[in-house]
């Protein structure tokens, strides 16, 4: 039995591809009797090509707003004019960077401090899920918080401090008896204040750390939940199973993984605890996609992975989270993958 979704998914990134390759090879003939045949096969690959070729326009895809039609003779022999792709040459934007646009787009991509109407416009009718209305509501949970890019450090009621990284989120609740703090998104680095009467406890994810005075990372990525230890002990509890806590000392490292519950330990080097608070990002067999989750933190756009192969591969090296344009290029070239620039704001990975 066929997975309608998973096959709805597949059609959607050919057809995105499709848009993509007709850009670069304007002129191909052959490239565009394979479009013409690959939409023939069904309505639905007809329509996926249309709502991909129209989300590249909503997203400024043109090249000196000379837009391309292809006439395709529909099953209802209808004639669908279809915007495809701009023609001419496509200047680069940076070395291994493809661009499609040179008109400046008015909106960014987010809501509240980043609103992305136009973006949001189009990534919406390519699938790509942008989840603003949970962004919205971490914003109103949030004490303290970041945004795109972003790195601060804050200090607390308690004299405790906090370093968050870009895109990151807490929530603070103090009380004569403790101090809790809810990490709501994101990463971020505690160096505690030593109050024995008053126990410090982090949640975050399906793990709850308590401490009393120490220097601790806490960290959310797409599948697991880590904690690491630069100085002091924690105690470390899943709340699925509170009575299996575990202590942690200095040079730590306890990963949980979110689908399964399962917590495994090893050490780690003091100097690659939080690593993004000096722009950096330490991958050792990274995923593809975790490594993308970790830059759309650092960049102003969207970065939409076109060939879902892709996310499954494995990244090792490291990165620099400032120049998050030049990590995406350098660790998709590893991949045999190269990178397009749909407008200022999208950023499409697809394999070669």
């Amino acid at each position: 039995m066929i997975d309608r979704g998973t096959e709805s998914e597949r059609i959607r990134d050919q057809a995105l591809e499709l848009v993509l390759a007709i850009a670069m090879r304007p002129q191909d003939e052959d490239l565009r009797g394979e479009l013409e045949a690959w939409r023939r096969r069904s309505v639905e690959h007809d329509r996926a090509y249309r709502i991909a070729a129209e989300a590249w326009l909503l997203g400024g895809g043109t090249t000196d707003g000379d837009v391309a039609r292809v006439d395709v003779e529909r099953d209802d022999h209808e004639s669908a004019h279809i915007p495809t792709a701009a023609r001419g040459p496509l200047p680069p934007y940076v070395d291994g960077l493809h661009e499609t646009r040179h008109r400046t787009a008015p909106l960014s991509r987010r809501t509240g401090r980043r609103v992305g109407a136009l973006v949001v416009s189009a990534a919406a009718m390519m699938g790509i899920a942008l989840l603003v209305a949970p962004a919205i509501r971490m914003q109103i949970q949030a004490d303290y918080l970041t945004g795109v890019g972003e790195v601060r450090s804050f200090e607390l009621d308690d004299g405790s401090r906090v370093d968050l990284d870009a895109e990151s989120a807490i929530a603070i609740a103090y009380s004569s008896e403790g101090r809790s703090v809810e990490l709501l998104a994101g990463n971020a680095f505690f160096e505690v204040r030593h109050r024995p009467d008053r126990p410090f406890t982090v949640q975050a994810a399906g793990l709850e750390t308590e401490v009393v005075g120490t220097a601790f990372a806490v960290s959310q990525s797409l599948t697991s939940t880590i904690i690491e230890v630069e100085s002091g002990s924690v105690a470390v509890k899943p709340t699925r199973d509170p009575d299996s806590s575990q202590t942690l000392e200095e040079g730590d490292r306890l990963i949980l993984d979110k689908a399964t519950g399962e917590a495994r330990t090893s050490e780690v080097p003091l100097s690659d605890i939080a690593a993004w608070r000096r722009g950096l990002l330490l991958a050792d067999r990274l995923p593809f996609s975790e490594l993308l989750h970790e830059l759309d933190r650092h960049h102003r756009g969207v970065i939409w992975v076109a060939s879902r192969s892709l996310e499954q591969t494995d990244v090792t090296g490291v990165f620099d989270l400032r120049d998050p344009i030049t990590t995406l290029i350098a660790a998709a070239e590893t991949q045999n993958a190269r990178v397009t620039r749909v407008s200022p704001f999208l950023l499409v990975v697809t394999q070669r």
